[in-house]
């Protein structure tokens, strides 16, 4: 189960609460992080690396404020401090460090018993790839059924002609 059919600011608790109860698995459209990205350097390329490897590849959804065993979700834990302030910060995260830009990537604040959980939304991108700059950095991500990996040539020229045909697409239907 994933909450990708589900629009962003329509996400409750009891959504949350079902991915424990079914046991739903880290994915190639969910990650669960159990705190916040933090404010260094390594934070901040952590996240771009999280949000391209989901836009690259199919669009995906990082939970933040949920622990995990083995990629299977297991508890609640809310981040308690100023959700409004952190929701800004990540939204603001997802506009810089990235090229190209990233286009539609959301960020809902879901209130929880005890605080608030984020739900971040990479929706799969037809601009791809896109690459984390963030901090002098040059690094292509991609998401695999459980986790991000760097791809390899054969895997960026996928990605590389596979923007191509969307424009081409676009064209021939026009």
């Amino acid at each position: 189960m994933a909450l990708l059919q589900i629009p962003l600011d329509k996400i409750t608790e009891a959504h949350l609460n079902q991915l424990i109860a079914t046991g739903a698995s880290e994915s190639r459209y969910i990650d669960y992080k159990q705190t916040t990205y933090g404010a260094a350097d390594k934070d901040h390329a952590e996240f771009h690396a999280d949000i391209t490897s989901f836009a690259n590849t199919a669009g995906g959804d990082i939970i933040i404020g949920m622990t995990e065993s083995k990629g299977v979700p297991i508890k609640i834990v809310p981040f308690t401090g100023d959700a409004d302030a952190e929701k800004l910060r990540l939204e603001s995260m997802a506009r810089t460090g990235i090229e190209p830009p990233m286009v539609g990537v959301g960020v809902a604040s879901v209130a929880v018993a005890g605080g608030h959980v984020f739900v971040v939304r990479a929706p799969r991108s037809f601009l791809k790839p896109h690459r984390v700059t963030y901090g002098g950095r040059n690094r292509f991500w991609m998401r695999s059924s459980a986790q991000k990996f760097e791809p390899n040539v054969q895997e960026l020229r996928k990605l590389f002609e596979g923007g191509a045909e969307f424009a081409d697409r676009a064209r021939q239907f026009r």
